[in-house]
Formats: structure tokens, sequence, C-alpha cells
């Protein structure tokens, strides 16, 4: 089983019912409460949309709608102003150019005023049972960079590398698993990792207790890993290391915490078979030098 498989088998179990959290009965619906959603809950959310949804119930009610009247509803939920103007200039392009319906493709849907591959993803999956994409919110972006599953931060990056290595018919699940453990246990601070049903799997989980590799060793002897990574620390040169484990990058990062001297920040990202041939990237970064290690 990939590692990969083994998230989605994990978080499965813990959240046997993970569906998506906005209330809505059709794309229309979901296109004005993903608008709705940008930098609040869906909790939030789900507030005030009956009321909304009573009010204006076509896209062209929403085309035709006065810019403050809207502004009134959806005041308690922040950015007010601007999701207004995108959902009053979305219906508007709607009636225009696709018959007062929503469209059911990516390159339609991100023609969109205030929608974006997140947002396309969001609806076409959900409400047109089309999955072209992995949706990338704050909370996936965040935890799949923890697991290693990523190095980017870029939203579309992001998507691209999860595209490459989660099976496609898993992408929504995936995602929804994601949103649900990142507001669960994997906050943004403070995650609660001793909780965590996948912390075995995650390369950031902070209850690592690394074992010295030359605890081992003969007394006077230094593994060839840790001695290969502090030479390339020293001279701030790119090596290959002869290490493919966790157990053995967490080793020389103590080793090199206490050989050097020096404050240093690691950071350890993991990449998939189907990446890279199952190798860790370490980079080393202190005040005076940084070096990274593949």
């Amino acid at each position: 089983m990939s590692r990969v498989s083994d998230i989605i088998m994990r978080l499965s179990k813990e959240y046997p019912h993970a569906v998506i959290t906005l209330d809505f009965e059709n794309p229309l619906q979901l296109l004005v409460a993903t608008i709705l959603s940008a930098q609040s809950t869906d909790e939030r959310v789900n507030r005030i949309t009956p009321a909304l949804f009573k009010e204006y119930r076509t896209c062209k009610d929403f085309a035709e709608v006065d810019l403050q009247a809207l502004q009134g509803f959806i005041k308690p939920l922040g950015l007010y102003k601007s999701k207004a103007a995108f959902i009053i200039g979305a219906c508007q392009k709607i009636v225009e150019n696709f018959h007062s319906t929503v469209p059911n493709s990516m390159e339609d849907l991100t023609t969109l005023p205030g929608v974006g591959r997140k947002t396309a993803n969001v609806i076409l999956s959900n409400a047109f049972g089309k999955e072209e994409g992995i949706i990338v919110d704050t909370h996936v972006n965040r935890l799949s960079r923890r697991l290693g599953l990523t190095s980017q931060e870029n939203p579309q990056q992001v998507e691209k590398d999860l595209m490459r290595i989660v099976p496609r018919r898993e992408w929504l699940h995936f995602s929804t698993l994601l949103i649900y453990h990142g507001r669960a246990i994997c906050h943004a601070h403070n995650p609660e990792c001793r909780s965590c049903v996948i912390r075995g799997l995650c390369p950031s989980r902070q209850d690592i207790q690394p074992v010295l590799p030359h605890e081992h060793e003969p007394p006077g002897r230094t593994s060839s890993s840790s001695s290969t990574a502090h030479k390339a620390f020293s001279t701030g040169l790119k090596s290959t290391l002869p290490c493919t484990t966790l157990h053995e990058f967490s080793s020389f990062c103590e080793f090199l915490e206490r050989t050097s001297n020096m404050n240093l920040i690691f950071t350890l990202v993991f990449f998939d078979e189907v990446l890279s041939g199952s190798r860790w990237k370490l980079t080393v970064v202190s005040k005076n030098r940084s070096a990274t290690l593949v």
C-alpha cells in the first residue's frame, strides 16, 4: 500500500462521513456559498444562506440585486463588499453567456468573477460529480506540505503535485478528509500531533524522538551519513546522502545541531516514490550559511 493510500485509509476510518459542509441544493447555491466562504467558516456561511437563498432564487435574481442590499445580507461574513460584487458579476456573466445556467467545466467556471480553480473544483466535484482537479484550500495546502506530499506553497502547484500521486477516483474524498483533519487536529498553530491518526506517516509531527546513529557504533567512530551531512553543511555544498528514512535524517539533524554549536532550523520534506524514489530532502539554515541536502 502506498503512503497516500494509507493516509486515505486511516483518515477515512476517523472521518467516515466526511462530506462538504456547505449547505446547498443546486449549483447556483453552491457557487454563491463558496464565494461567501472565503476567509470565513462554512458554519457561519450556513447561518446566512437560508435567508439569502429564500430571497434570491435564480441567477437573474442575483444578477439584478441592488449591491447595497446584497452587502447587507452578507455583511457578518467579512469581505462583504468584494464578495457581493463577485456574486453579482458572476451571475450577470452566467445570464449573459451561459443561458442563466451555472457552467459545468473548469474553463467556463474560471471565467466568472471571483471563481478560481479552488472554487471551480468545489462546484464541479460536489454539484456536478466531475473531478477535474483537487480542491486546495488552506487546510489541504497546509497538511499536504506537513505530510511531505509537496514542497510548494502556491495552491496551483500544490494541486499539480497532489494530482500526480492521489488516485483520480479519490480526489474529492482526499481533499475533504484533509479539510476535516485540518479543522479537528492539524491546526495551523499547535497541531495536536499526539492525537493524530496519521502521525506515523507524517515527517512534520512534533513528537519525533531521534536516536543518534553513533550511539550504536564503536567509540571514536561517526556514522558515514552524519559525516557526509556535517561536511555538506560546513562547506555549504550540495551532497547526496545515503539515507532514505525519517529515522536516519532525524538522527543526523540532532548530530549537526550538537556538533556545529549553532542555532539551526531544519526543514524536512518527504517525496513519495512516484515523485522521487522515496528520498527525503533536508534544508539546514543558520545565520551564516545554509546547505540543502538531497
